[in-house]
C-alpha cells in the first residue's frame, strides 16, 4: 500500500505492507496529553496522588477526566506532571506559612523573592533574587529568608523542576 509520510514538512509517498503500517502506527509516540483511542489505556491522578491506569470507553467519566486536565496518554508525562504539581503546591503552602506567596498568574506587579536557575546550567544551582514576576507555575516568596529556607528544604525537587521538568515542557 502507498502511504504518504510527512518528514520535516516534506511529503513522501512510501510503499509499505499492511504489517509495516500497523507496526509504524504502534511505534509512533502519542501526544502525551491524549486523548487515546476508545479501548486504549490512559492515566490519571487520584485524590491520594496515586497514578491510576484506566481504559477509555468513551464515557462521560472519561470526558470529564480529559476536560479537567487529569488525563494523560503517556505514563511518564503523568508522573512528571504529578511530581511538579506536588512541588508547586508544597512551595505555596511553605510560602504561606512563612510570610505569604505571590503567584505569576495573579500578582504580576508584586515584587517577590524568586527561585530561578543559576547562570551556569551545568552547575545545576539555584539563585534567589527579587523581581516582579516569578516563572509560571513557581512561587514568589515574601522574604529572602523564606525563599532560602524553601530552597534548603526542597532543594533536590526544585533543581529537578528547574533543570529537568521545565526544559522538557519547553521542548514540546
Amino acid at each position: 500500500m502507498t502511504v504518504t509520510m510527512i518528514v520535516d514538512g516534506v511529503e513522501h509517498d512510501v510503499n509499505l505492507s499492511e504489517a509495516e503500517v500497523q507496526e509504524l502506527l504502534r511505534s509512533t509516540k502519542k501526544e502525551p496529553y491524549g486523548p487515546v483511542e476508545t479501548g486504549e489505556k490512559y492515566y490519571s491522578v487520584d485524590n491520594f496522588g496515586d497514578i491510576v491506569a484506566q481504559q477509555d470507553d468513551n464515557t462521560e467519566a472519561d470526558e470529564l477526566y480529559y476536560d479537567f486536565v487529569n488525563y494523560w496518554a503517556d505514563k511518564e508525562t503523568c508522573e512528571m506532571d504529578r511530581r511538579a504539581d506536588l512541588l508547586v503546591r508544597r512551595l505555596r503552602r511553605f510560602a504561606m506559612e512563612n510570610g505569604g506567596y505571590f503567584d505569576k498568574d495573579t500578582d504580576d506587579l508584586t515584587l517577590s523573592w524568586c527561585l530561578e536557575p543559576a547562570d551556569k546550567p551545568s552547575l545545576k544551582e539555584v539563585r534567589i533574587y527579587k523581581r516582579y514576576t516569578s516563572r509560571v507555575g513557581m512561587v514568589g516568596f515574601a522574604s529572602w529568608d523564606a525563599a532560602r529556607d524553601a530552597l534548603t528544604q526542597f532543594r533536590d525537587e526544585i533543581i529537578w523542576y528547574l533543570y529537568t521538568y521545565l526544559p522538557s515542557k519547553e521542548m514540546k
